[in-house]
């Protein structure tokens, strides 16, 4: 979907009713009546609304006008209300994020049926497993709602793929990715299971790559 269209879509008043299921993502958010145009976090998301990390000054129950990011998507322009804020010191205390919960007001009349497809596809990067060598980068593709584990040494790999349920993917450094996939392939598996990841931005990168097995092992 082009960025024009979800832009140009005339706005709608959303009522997506209650619902529970919340998934851990890392998209951005855009406050358009913020000076500079200030870009935060959203930490989780669901059909209803998000909580966006960093945004803890917000007053509860005002509206905000607000771009929200679907990586793969397009951006949209939303209107929001704020539903609750977690101050520093709430979060301090109960070992949370200070930010502000939003829950969505207006919408793009194509929103609703974009945002199901974007949270079906969260729902089953949680469904599989991601083994990954680097503790940081686990931490990190966690933020975009995959499961990850640690990989353990090429020795061993074969035991944990064939042990846990929907790998679709063994992460490991440059320097070590031969020997992974010599390993998987004794074993007869796949050895494009390994994969190699480096440098900075590398979860944006990994992201775009194990999406597409997300959907061939899920589907």
């Amino acid at each position: 979907m082009s960025q024009a269209a979800a832009e140009s879509t005339p706005s709608t008043s959303y009522h997506p009713g209650r619902s529970e299921d919340r998934f851990p993502v890392h998209i951005s958010v855009r406050f358009l009546d913020a000076r500079d145009y200030l870009i935060q976090y959203a930490e989780n998301l669901s059909r209803g609304g998000l909580f966006v990390a960093g945004a803890q000054a917000l007053r509860p129950l005002n509206q905000v006008d607000l771009e929200i990011e679907l990586p793969g998507y397009g951006r949209f322009p939303v209107e929001a209300r704020v539903a609750h804020v977690v101050t520093e010191r709430m979060a301090d205390e109960r070992g949370q994020t200070a930010g502000a919960g939003l829950a969505f007001v207006n919408v793009p009349e194509n929103f609703e049926r974009v945002l199901s497809q974007y949270l079906q596809l969260l729902g089953r990067r949680r469904d599989t497993t991601v083994l990954v060598q680097d503790e940081g980068l686990a931490v990190e593709l966690s933020r975009y709602g995959y499961r990850c584990e640690r990989a353990e040494s090429s020795e061993k790999v074969v035991s944990q793929v064939m042990e846990m349920a929907s790998v679709i993917a063994v992460v490991v450094s440059p320097e070590e990715l031969a020997k992974y996939r010599i390993e998987l392939i004794r074993a007869e598996l796949s050895g494009e299971l390994a994969i190699a990841v480096g440098g900075s931005h590398g979860a944006e990168r990994l992201v775009r790559s194990l999406d597409p097995r997300v959907v061939a092992i899920t589907s």
